[in-house]
């Protein structure tokens, strides 16, 4: 199936107020990004088989970002091969690793998006800390599922996620990656955030869990894991296929071990 991917810009405003002025690694900055353009922010979108929820998500986000000024990449990271439970950890950390040598001269920042999630008024300025930006969301009754929520779109600085190792990479089918994350950022001394204001619109999507997986994620993330033998740094995952879909969007279609 062929599908349009179009640009609505004059339907998208920004209705967030941005940082003009504001300091990375000691040094201030003005507007949301350098003279030079020097800042970008990463957008890592897990996928697999939701090409009608990509046709809507790339354009959208995108304008939005643009009406916000804030230069951006979507890289979208499809787990392909052989049939496995979805790794949404996994397929982030992917994204990270790929986005992150897109242009090594820029100071870069991350959302770690997922691709049911619209912003209708949402701060994706550059993040000194993790930072989660779901307050409201359509798809939990205009609220959030639970207090410690911190998934759905979540920001990360590099320095950050590095320091966490990022995703564990074990959490296979539903659940529990971005809960792991939240305490992985928190026993490694970080400020986490939560922004006020973050509304969202949730694409309808059939739920599919796969109740014994959730449950076994559920058990690996009440025994935790570790940061020195997971993440990052333990990611093996072979790239299959990069396309452009549209303007600043990338799709790179990966296998993992």
């Amino acid at each position: 199936m062929e599908i349009q991917y179009l640009r609505r810009e004059r339907e998208i405003h920004c209705s967030i107020q941005i940082p003009r002025r504001f300091t990375i690694g000691g040094a201030k900055q003005s507007g949301i990004y350098c003279e030079h353009g020097t800042i970008m922010l990463n957008v890592i979108v897990p996928y697999r088989d939701r090409a009608e929820h990509l046709a809507i998500f790339a354009p959208y986000v995108s304008a939005y970002l643009d009406a916000c000024k804030i230069p951006h990449c979507i890289c979208v990271i499809e787990q392909g091969g052989p049939w496995r439970p979805f790794n949404r950890g996994a397929l982030l950390n992917a994204g990270f690793i790929l986005a992150s040598g897109i242009d090594t001269d820029r100071v870069q920042w991350y959302a770690f998006h997922d691709i049911d999630m619209l912003p209708i008024t949402a701060n994706y300025s550059y993040a000194h800390n993790p930072t989660h930006l779901v307050t409201d969301a359509s798809q939990f009754a205009n609220g959030i599922p639970y207090e410690g929520y911190f998934g759905g779109v979540t920001l990360f600085n590099k320095q950050d996620f590095k320091a966490v190792n990022g995703y564990s990479n074990g959490f296979w089918g539903w659940g529990s990656e971005d809960d792991d994350l939240l305490r992985r950022s928190v026993s490694e001394g970080l400020k986490v955030e939560r922004r006020d204001g973050g509304i969202f619109r949730s694409l309808e999507h059939k739920s599919n869990i796969d109740i014994d997986l959730a449950n076994a994620n559920f058990e690996r993330l009440k025994h935790g894991t570790s940061k020195e033998t997971d993440g990052l740094t333990t990611l093996n995952f072979e790239l299959t296929e990069e396309l452009a879909i549209m303007p600043n969007v990338n799709k790179y279609t990966i296998l993992l071990d």
